[in-house]
C-alpha cells in the first residue's frame, strides 16, 4: 500500500498545479485528498531540491487552497452532487446516459458555472437532454 501511495505521488507530482479553485477542485476529484497532498509534497520537496522556492511556494498555496475548499466543503466527488442517478432517471436518462450526466454536472459545478443546488442541476440536465 506504500509503495502504490509513493508511485501515485509520483506519478502525479507532474500535474500542473495552480492555486485556481476549479483546477484544485479537479485534482480533488481525481486524486482523492490523500493523493492529492502526497502529489504536493513531493512536487514541493523537488522545488526546494532544485532551490526553486517560487514553486514550493506554489505547491504549498495550492495545498492551502485544497484544504480550505475540504473544509467549506466544496463539491469535487459524485456524491456531493446535489442530485443522484435517480433523478436522472426519473429525467428519462439510462445506463451510461446518466453517469455521463453526473460526471458533466459536476464538472459544470467545479467551474461554478452552476451551483450545486438541486433545482439549477434539475434545470441544467433538462437543458442537456435535450439540446
Amino acid at each position: 500500500a506504500v509503495s502504490e501511495r509513493a508511485a501515485a505521488a509520483v506519478e502525479n507530482a507532474g500535474r500542473d498545479f495552480a492555486p485556481q479553485r476549479a483546477q484544485v477542485l479537479r485534482h480533488l476529484s481525481a486524486l482523492g485528498r490523500e493523493g492529492l497532498a502526497d502529489a504536493l509534497a513531493l512536487r514541493r520537496a523537488r522545488a526546494l531540491c532544485r532551490g526553486d522556492e517560487a514553486a514550493a511556494r506554489n505547491a504549498d498555496g495550492v495545498q492551502a487552497l485544497a484544504e480550505s475548499l475540504v473544509a467549506e466543503g466544496a463539491c469535487c466527488t459524485l456524491g456531493q452532487l446535489a442530485v443522484s442517478g435517480n433523478d436522472m432517471r426519473a429525467l428519462g436518462l439510462s445506463g451510461r446516459g446518466i453517469g455521463a450526466a453526473l460526471s458533466a454536472l459536476l464538472e459544470l459545478v467545479m467551474a461554478g458555472d452552476v451551483p450545486n443546488e438541486r433545482a439549477a442541476l434539475l434545470e441544467r440536465a433538462r437543458a442537456m437532454r435535450e439540446g
